[in-house]
């Protein structure tokens, strides 16, 4: 899905922190018709000179949100959705070439996720402690239209997140306006 014009930290997969959530939304018309969702696959550059593994779990949902943001007083705010929303798609490392060079990483869902044609999809990564500093950029593009939300991720040091606990998550989310991940 989409252009890929520039490198962006943060998304699909964060790097900051301990521990890492990143929600991102994919539209119907960039889906395209019904059907099974075997893999992903993502354009990235790995900054650092080393491979690295990192632990994660990716979870999917249909959705007829069209934004991951909502207003309250007046103000946009995150709109997180909890994990018991979500399908548990992945639950394995990720092995990303290092070298700061581009790579595609294709990554092979644990079972099908059966995909209805007429839906929004939300995919959420969820990225566990490592030993190694995580520094990957992935090929994404900005649009910088103030209509929509597509992204959104929140971290933090030394514990597991709660996935479900959307009130902290949205309170120390961070949102993009994004038209390519």
């Amino acid at each position: 899905v989409g252009l890929y014009v520039q490198d962006l930290n943060g998304y699909p997969i964060n790097g900051s922190g301990d521990y890492s959530i990143t929600q991102t939304m994919y539209y119907q018309e960039e889906l395209g018709e019904a059907g099974a969702i075997i893999a992903l696959s993502y354009d990235y550059i790995n900054n650092q000179v080393a491979d690295q593994k990192v632990p994660i779990e990716i979870y999917m949902m249909e959705t007829d949100d069209t934004s991951l943001y909502a207003y309250n007083d007046g103000q946009a705010r995150g709109n997180f959705k909890p994990g018991s929303e979500f399908t548990l798609m992945y639950n394995d490392s990720l092995e990303f070439m290092g070298s700061g060079s581009h790579h595609t990483i294709r990554i092979p869902l644990d079972e099908p996720f059966i995909y209805s044609g007429n839906k929004n999809v939300i995919i959420m990564m969820y990225r566990k402690a490592t030993e190694d500093y995580f520094s990957i950029s992935f090929k994404g593009s900005y649009d910088g239209l103030p209509t929509h939300y597509r992204s959104m991720n929140a971290y933090q040091y030394y514990d597991p997140m709660d996935l479900d606990d959307t009130t902290t998550l949205n309170s120390q989310g961070y949102y993009y306006l994004s038209d390519d991940l």
